[in-house]
């Protein structure tokens, strides 16, 4: 009698008899007279799985049990897969500084692979690849001086970041994220944001950034734990991953390729501005001038270099100002004395500027206990093992996850007083209490080559701050002090979670010096702009938005979509943003911009698509060609699955329907 097994069974037993293989293997590498570290006890084939961080509970408080549990280094295995747990700083710098030529690699994690992520700097592997990256990064900000010659665009948006917030003081954590967003690309891109409304370039970076650290969250993603799961057949249930996966990663390559082809367009019209990947373009070009003498390598190594700067400043630079706001509510006598500090040094007829630094020692000492206090990275970035490391007694076999806990090493009261109080003066004669950048920046080769700019964002924003505001409690509607306190978000970037304050000017003198600046500030331009064709980015696209849908006119963007395409609100839920209307015939709006890339996120997923038979695939469309009514349309039903080549919808097998 022939035994009925279904397929899923078969899939069930073949997945078991892989992890069983697989953990025999990890297991079978330790060496006689060592083990790993300690750890809480794992079970049979599945190991620690069920000792992961629980959903919702922020990484680096999960391992912090470890610590008094099982003493400086502990560890646990899933899978096969082993992760270290730091809580000795010695230890860690042992093992990532001393050995760093051993544990320089970044985990290969399968998810964050199938979403192209391990291009950006801060992920990518320890390999020839990474090293020119990051020389380029070290050539153009990665010293003090460097830095420095990026100081004025800086100063001039702590300015505008300080304008927002007198004009909409409710808002301050989102003119955060404006200021982060503004520094970054106009230093990175020359790229000049939209003050008036959201900007499309950002709303897409901003998007890759949250994916990103959604994906690098250690063994969050079960493929990442259990590779085989993507080699099975799409039937097969749990492989809702991929979806996602094909969607972050055209936002990635959105994110890296929009404002590269911006800087490369304005360099070609000579209409750039002084930027980091404009200085690295004309440094390679083989032909001064000439855009194409570019060699592809030299173009990778400029385009995700430039977008990792992006990744690595944009999400920590918010996370860590919001913490000092938070410390500033909770501290209210740190804020009183910083304010003492600039009334004495600056006055009150001007703000505060990078000169003033020096003299400004207590402010200094704000900016270096923001990163100890809540430090961003509180588990650092995951390094990876390539060898087998022993130490003391322990091995660390090669392939391990290694995660130190800079949260601990921040807070160890051997090296810092009372730790979980914001006291800047522990910098300070007499206490000299120890720097904390040399650890919250990172181990090795690893480190953070923007230590320098980040420091400068955060002195020249917090002391603007301070200088014109007030911020304190906010009380409820009986009038009581809402109480706040220190809790993070769970994430690989760590902040605090939403807290109650409320911001007001010193004084009328204040606001008195903050207008009469506005007047004086020189007017900017965006770069993209409601009246501005947007192939200043880098797209040759204009789109009329009517009732009846968004006429693509021309090319969006070689790799995106057709000439041609006119794009359907068929769904609201297929396009995932928000319907703006307007008027301007032959021109691209924020909004529209906003829809298309939602539709290009889900070309996998239902969608209706119109396309002119005529235009379609060369030259470009006119809006008479878009009028004609008749034989030259055609509907093209997208169905998941559709073929996909370079981003536009495969028609080889799809059938139209008239």
């Amino acid at each position: 009698m022939l035994l009925k097994i279904s397929n899923l069974q078969f899939g069930f037993a073949a997945l078991l008899a892989f992890l069983g293989l697989l953990t025999y293997e990890r297991y079978s590498t330790k060496k006689k007279g060592y083990r790993l570290p300690p750890g809480p006890k794992p079970l049979p084939l599945i190991g620690n799985v069920f000792d992961l961080p629980p959903k919702g509970e922020p990484e680096f408080l999960h391992w912090f049990k470890h610590k008094d549990a099982y003493g400086p280094l502990s560890s646990v295995t899933v899978m096969g897969l082993t992760l270290v747990i730091f809580h000795d700083k010695e230890a860690a710098y042992a093992v990532m500084g001393k050995k760093a030529q051993k544990t320089s690699a970044r985990p290969r994690m399968n998810f964050a692979t199938l979403c192209g992520f391990e291009d950006f700097l801060i992920t990518h592997q320890y390999d020839a690849t990474y090293r020119k990256h990051r020389k380029m990064v070290q050539q153009e900000i990665g010293t003090k001086a460097l830095s420095a010659g990026f100081n004025p665009i800086q100063e001039r948006e702590a300015l505008h970041f300080a304008l927002q917030v007198l004009h909409d003081p409710g808002n301050i954590l989102g003119h955060l994220r404006t200021l982060a967003a503004a520094q970054i690309l106009q230093i990175t891109y020359g790229y000049s944001i939209n003050r008036k409304g959201h900007d499309p370039l950002v709303d897409v970076i901003e998007h890759a950034m949250e994916n990103l650290s959604s994906a690098f969250v250690p063994l969050s993603w079960t493929v990442d734990f259990i590779p085989a799961i993507d080699r099975l057949p799409s039937w097969f249930p749990g492989l809702s991953f991929r979806r996602t996966a094909k969607e972050w990663k055209a936002t990635n390559m959105a994110a890296a390729g929009l404002p590269y082809d911006f800087v490369k367009r304005q360099l070609a019209h000579k209409a750039h501005r002084p930027s980091y990947a404009s200085n690295l373009l004309e440094k390679h070009m083989a032909t001064p001038g000439d855009v194409t003498s570019l060699t592809s390598d030299d173009e990778e190594a400029i385009k995700w270099s430039a977008v990792s700067l992006y990744a690595a400043g944009s999400d920590s630079t918010v996370a860590i100002l919001t913490s000092v706001i938070l410390a500033l509510v909770m501290f209210p006598e740190v804020q009183e004395r910083a304010q003492e500090e600039i009334d004495l040094v600056v006055g009150n007829d001007r703000l505060p500027n990078f000169d003033d630094r020096e003299r400004l020692p207590y402010i200094d000492g704000i900016v270096k206990e923001a990163w100890r206090w809540n430090p961003v990275g509180p588990m650092g970035l995951t390094h990876k093992c390539e060898e087998d490391i022993f130490y003391g007694e322990y091995i660390i076999p090669k392939g391990s996850y290694l995660l130190p806990s800079l949260y601990w090493f921040l807070r160890d009261p051997r090296d810092y007083s009372d730790p979980s109080a914001f006291k800047p003066e522990r910098y300070l004669e007499p206490l000299n209490e120890p720097d904390p950048g040399d650890l919250a920046f990172g181990y090795g080769r690893r480190s953070c080559a923007g230590r320098w700019f980040a420091e400068a964002s955060v002195y020249i924003t917090i002391v603007h701050l301070l200088a014109v505001f007030r911020i304190r409690k906010d009380r409820d509607a009986q009038g009581n002090e809402i109480p706040v306190k220190l809790e993070a978000i769970p994430g690989m970037v760590n902040r605090p979670k939403p807290f109650a304050f409320k911001v007001e000017p010193r004084s009328q003198l204040h606001v008195n010096l903050l207008r009469r600046l506005e007047v004086e500030q020189e007017p900017e331009r965006a770069s993209v702009t409601r009246r501005r064709r947007f192939f200043d980015i880098g797209i040759a696209c204009s789109v009329r938005i009517e009732g009846r849908g968004h006429k693509c006119i021309q090319q969006l963007h070689p790799h995106y979509v057709a000439t041609g395409m006119r794009l359907l609100q068929s769904s609201g839920t297929i396009l995932g943003v928000k319907w703006l209307a307007g008027r301007d015939n032959g021109w691209l709006s924020d909004g529209a911009f906003n829809i298309i890339l939602g539709v290009l996120q889900r070309l996998d997923v239902q969608a209706r698509w119109e396309f002119s038979q005529i235009k379609w695939t060369t030259g470009a469309a006119t809006e008479a060609d878009f009028m004609r009514d008749g034989a030259g349309r055609c509907l093209l039903q997208l169905e998941q699955g559709t073929d996909i080549v370079d981003g536009v919808p495969s028609l080889r097998d799809t059938a139209f329907h008239s």
